[in-house]
């Protein structure tokens, strides 16, 4: 999968949460480009952060080398939109993020304010791009298995609540269980969906 990226563009920033797809977004770019990227990650705590960022781009360096530099922004309670302004406004260019299409294939237990299901608005800038938008998770994680890049999915995490591994039950990790579990991949930072949700496997 290529990536478009505007010519000329002056920075390549991803908004880095340590979760699947921006991850497999960080992999693909750093596959198609040698321009350095800056990764941002934002909202996460210093322990997630540590157990979590910190292994993945330690993982792509050996990969691609080191190509990348790290932003934290430490003002937590960000939405996407605003942190997307905020980072334009320090490194112009392009901001791409991890959003993937929303799925109503199960019911979260565990409820997250404005956020169960994603809510997934129109961009606010041209400047932020999201090549995932239109692929549901499991075409996330079939990208992985195409790349035979398992090991590196093995090291994300995609629990809305920052809980390590998993909280088994918000939207994110019923989310992923429910494309590991499509695909017959043994995922090991999810839950097992077949005793946790009931799985609509019409129209997948």
């Amino acid at each position: 999968m290529l990536i478009d990226i505007p010519e000329n563009t002056e920075n390549i920033n991803i908004l880095l949460s340590g979760g699947a797809d921006s991850t497999l977004l960080t992999y693909l770019l750093s596959k198609q480009t040698t321009k350095k990227i800056i990764l941002h990650t934002t909202g996460s705590s210093d322990v997630v952060h540590k157990k979590i960022v910190e292994p993945i781009v330690t993982h792509l360096k050996t990969i691609f080398g080191d190509r990348y530099q790290i932003n934290k922004i430490k003002k937590k309670d960000f939405w996407i939109r605003d942190a997307v302004n905020f980072i334009l406004s320090v490194y112009p260019g392009v901001v791409l993020t991890g959003c993937n299409k929303v799925v109503t294939h199960f019911t979260p237990t565990v409820y997250l304010r404005g956020d169960t299901p994603p809510v997934r608005g129109s961009v606010s800038r041209p400047e932020h791009l999201r090549p995932f938008i239109d692929m549901d998770k499991v075409d996330i994680l079939k990208i992985y298995q195409q790349e035979n890049i398992l090991n590196l999915l093995s090291l994300t995490k995609s629990c809305g609540l920052s809980k390590l591994p998993r909280c088994e039950g918000c939207y994110f990790c019923m989310e992923r269980a429910w494309a590991a579990n499509v695909l017959g991949i043994n995922d090991i930072n999810t839950i097992e969906p077949q005793t946790t949700m009931e799985i609509n496997h019409e129209n997948i």
